[in-house]
């Protein structure tokens, strides 16, 4: 734990804030507010029994919640290259291998190992889990470093959180967007998510969010576009 006591009383007060886990979650909500549409690069690790996934993904978002997921790599089968398309309601609409197909969003095709589902994989569904950690767990500031804190959760039930018995998330204090969260059942790692060159406010377009759109298309559009960048992640 890192003690306050070393600091000056200006600095201790600033930091006190910060290890303040429910003014966190304020700020952090704050922050989401002002997105309407956000891209990034997500690295994605978990395990359930002897089910394993891991995959680098292009993750696209636009308000109210409109959500597009292309697979770069991936372990299960025909994963590199598919969609998926979120845009409210039970259905996911998915294309791989060139055949469209649509599911509910509890099928087994478009949840992670764990049974995630599709929708409670962008920033609304991160801070709600958050803010549900603050009400529900055991919460502490175990790290800061460079503008970052990683806070750690108990949970005082783990059946609130699928088993997960803690939980860290790793914020960055400049943007006040999580960067990566780790999840244990009891001593053993069971999923590891980070996000990564968030692309915020670029005025993303509704077609987009089309399953025929390619996402390539913003580049002409002028846009800025996650898939600008090279897919150096460690996968």
């Amino acid at each position: 734990l890192i003690s306050l006591s070393i600091f000056p009383k200006k600095i201790k007060s600033e930091l006190s804030e910060m290890f303040d886990i429910n003014k966190i979650v304020i700020k952090l909500f704050e922050q989401y507010n002002e997105i309407n549409d956000y891209q990034c690069r997500v690295r994605q690790w978990c395990i359930h029994g002897t089910k394993y996934e891991k995959r680098i993904m292009n993750f696209y978002f636009s308000r109210p919640r409109n959500i597009r997921v292309e697979i770069l790599r991936g372990n299960r089968m025909l994963d590199q290259g598919t969609i998926g398309i979120y845009t409210g309601g039970n259905k996911i609409t998915g294309k791989q291998m060139g055949f469209v197909i649509q599911v509910d969003k509890k099928n087994p095709l478009v949840t992670t190992v764990r049974g995630v589902p599709f929708d409670q994989t962008d920033l609304e569904a991160i801070l709600n889990r958050i803010q549900l950690h603050a009400e529900k767990s055991e919460g502490k500031v175990i790290k800061l470093r460079r503008k970052k804190i990683c806070i750690s959760f108990t949970p005082r039930n783990p059946s609130d959180f699928e088993g997960i018995t803690r939980e860290l998330v790793w914020i960055d204090l400049n943007s006040w967007l999580p960067e990566a969260s780790e999840s244990y059942d009891n001593s053993q790692l069971v999923q590891y998510v980070e996000w990564k060159h968030y692309i915020i406010n670029q005025g993303l377009p509704g077609e987009l969010f089309v399953i025929s759109f390619s996402s390539k298309q913003l580049k002409k559009m002028g846009l800025t576009s996650i898939d600008d960048i090279p897919v150096n992640e460690d996968f």
